[in-house]
């Protein structure tokens, strides 16, 4: 599933805007940037020197990162990381003066730098770095997906629904959710991710012997080097106290933590306040929806600017119409799929008891074909 792109709006609170501004008695207020439903990586404006860089706001990080091209001089410090792409050294650097409208994005001499470039190919955007949790963890946060709005409050707002404890470990929140066949289970609250949710894969064999997985099926998920080749499946159930969310996107992961990322969160308008380890979730408007991305039977990602197939479910709309993972969509219709978020095409896809003319191209050689989409 792909990162969209950002097209500004006027003079409303931030969407996709980090909003750090005024602090004394009202929410702070921004720029604002349309979010897709079901969002697509929230990108916030960092500002070094006289330029401005798109960082993904990170909750699922402990502290913000910077594109190796924004560090200058010699590193400071290393430390190794395992990615679903593979180990990973990362150096620290001396922290470049990066603001956030008029604040520090963090108070560290040395911060670490990693070489973005198969994320800004694999998601198709400019993207220089992370806002992680050394920013946010002082902050009341608020993400209304329906509004498409981010805003920093000074409070939490009366309306903000139901309320969860988050626990931190090494900075980073977690709240607790319920999983047949697992029982209660610790989820990281990822931001930074743009799929619903992970688990190890012990615990995903588990769910698979028990029979509470469904349509699994080979696909890829973006790291640091690129993509890397993975496996989802349809979970059941989740349970997050009277939220049940039912098919949900499980990716099965061999390190790290169990994560939610921003496919299960934009079900919601999300308030995080930090600074006294709480959560709050109102349902937006998609809460009872199925994710659209399997009504077609496929997942998609904007990758340089295509939208790539990244994997196709058994014996769904797709997979009958003969398309295949690595197919890259050139067009639907009439219209060219060139540069267009993914999201825009799964609000096409979302139609029910609709044809789709679709024109995928593999390799070299272009065809057409025709997805009946269920009722």
């Amino acid at each position: 599933r792909g990162a969209g792109r950002l097209r500004p709006r006027r003079n409303v609170a931030a969407v996709a805007a980090c909003v750090i501004g005024l602090l004394g008695g009202r929410p702070a207020q921004a720029e604002t940037y349309d979010v897709l439903p079901f969002g697509d990586v929230v990108l916030l404006p960092v500002r070094i020197g006289k330029e401005t860089h798109r960082f993904v706001f990170d909750t699922g990080a402990s502290v913000s990162v910077f594109d190796r091209t924004l560090v200058d001089g010699e590193p400071v410090g290393r430390f190794d990381l395992q990615t679903a792409g593979g180990p990973l050294t990362v150096e620290r650097f001396p922290t470049p003066r990066a603001l956030l409208e008029d604040e520090p994005l963090t108070a560290a001499a040395a911060a670490p730098a990693i070489d973005l470039e198969g994320f800004r190919r694999a998601a198709g955007l400019p993207i220089r770095g992370g806002v992680g949790m050394d920013w946010a963890a002082g902050r009341i946060v608020r993400i209304d997906f329906d509004r498409g709005t981010l805003e920093v409050l000074d409070a939490v707002p009366p309306d903000a629904g139901d309320p969860f404890p988050l626990s931190f470990k090494a900075g980073a929140p977690y709240v607790m959710a319920e999983v047949p066949a697992l029982g209660a289970v610790e989820f990281l609250v990822d931001t930074g991710s743009v799929g619903a949710a992970t688990i190890d894969a012990a615990a995903f064999d588990r769910l698979l012997a028990a029979e509470k997985l469904v349509s699994v099926v080979r696909a890829e998920t973006v790291t640091p080097h690129g993509t890397a080749p993975t496996t989802v499946a349809r979970l059941e159930s989740l349970r997050l106290g009277r939220f049940e969310t039912r098919n949900l996107w499980l990716q099965r992961r061999e390190s790290g933590p169990p994560s939610l990322g921003l496919d299960y969160w934009a079900r919601f308008s999300v308030t995080f306040d930090f600074p006294r380890g709480r959560l709050f979730l109102k349902p937006g408007r998609f809460f009872d929806k199925q994710d659209r991305r399997t009504s077609a039977g496929l997942r998609m990602r904007t990758q340089g600017g295509a939208l790539v197939v990244l994997a196709v479910e058994p014996d769904g709309p797709a997979d009958r119409a003969g398309l295949a993972a690595g197919d890259v969509l050139v067009s639907f219709g009439d219209r060219s799929i060139a540069g267009l978020p993914a999201g825009a095409l799964d609000r096409r896809l979302s139609v029910p008891d609709s044809t789709v003319d679709v024109r995928p191209r593999r390799g070299t050689t272009e065809f057409e074909v025709r997805l009946r989409l269920p009722p």
